[in-house]
């Protein structure tokens, strides 16, 4: 669509979501950004139950509507993360890489609804049985009182296997899978180590670096700022002054630059002099 006719759109779009309903939800412009309570205000008076044809989404505003559809719906979803999220939080992540995701689901109190979460759990894990080909995944409930009475782990039973010859490691670990899926009684058995996420090692020569003026950490530095941001080793920080408002901004190669292979190879390395 043309930059022209972008605003043209939205400003219909909004105008028949006026007319329709009484009120609109926006939250893209500077106006909401500054100050939404008048948003709020307008839909719990105007439509309460409201839905936004930009956001693509109900958007429910008043405290009896809230709680009405909690009622209507025993548990209510919440995709937690999905693949590696930015910043220190990464470190706390069950997540490997882009390839993985964890879905929250918070069930409403006990007394809303009429099943209990063992119930719940069973319900679903057969439904999602061959819906995602290619795909692993477990399901888990109990949450941060289970791995306290667990000493930390996810899940009530887990196996820990130690070694170095992963070969080895990997025909070790499919038995064991085998004969825990033989047991009456045990779901949802996980490996939790992946063998085939793709990954490049990269070897520093010192000697070279070292004549060059850089530290292995330099290099590791600037590969992990150039391809993943700098926002969890060296974030920078902007306020806004006229809301005082703080963002953090992010340096990172753009995607055309960390798509291939060889663009390891392209990345600049500052050495003591400042130069690269």
């Amino acid at each position: 669509m043309l930059p022209v006719l972008r605003p043209l759109v939205v400003r219909g779009m909004l105008l028949y979501e006026r007319l329709r309903s009484g009120a609109t939800y926006f939250p893209l412009t500077e106006a909401f950004f500054q100050d939404p309570y008048p948003a709020y205000a307008r839909l719990r008076a105007k439509d309460p139950v409201h839905w936004s044809p930009l956001a693509r989404r109900w958007v429910v505003s008043r405290y009896a509507e809230v709680d009405a559809v909690l009622l209507m719906h025993p548990a209510v979803a919440d995709v937690a993360t999905v693949g590696v999220p930015q910043g220190r939080s990464g470190l706390f992540s069950q997540n490997t890489g882009p390839h993985a995701a964890q879905l929250q689901v918070y069930l409403t109190t006990p007394d809303r609804r009429q099943r209990n979460d063992r119930d719940i759990v069973a319900a679903i894990r057969p439904r999602l049985g061959g819906q995602f080909p290619g795909t692993t995944y477990q399901v888990q409930f109990g949450g941060i009182v289970s791995r306290v009475l667990n000493f930390g782990a996810q899940q009530a039973i887990e196996v820990e296997q130690l070694g170095y010859e992963l070969g080895e490691a990997r025909t070790v670990a499919q038995d064991v899978v085998k004969a825990m899926q033989e047991t009456a009684g045990i779901t949802d058995v996980f490996v939790s180590r992946e063998e085939n996420y793709p990954q490049f090692d990269i070897v520093v020569d010192r000697e070279k670096a070292a004549t060059a003026g850089v530290s292995q950490r330099d290099i590791a530095q600037a590969a992990l700022v150039s391809l993943n941001s700098n926002i969890s080793v060296n974030p920078s920080v902007f306020t806004d002054p006229r809301t005082g408002n703080q963002y953090n901004a992010v340096v990172q190669l753009d995607e055309e630059f960390r798509a291939r292979a060889e663009d390891l190879g392209r990345i600049f390395v500052i050495g003591d002099g400042g130069r690269p």
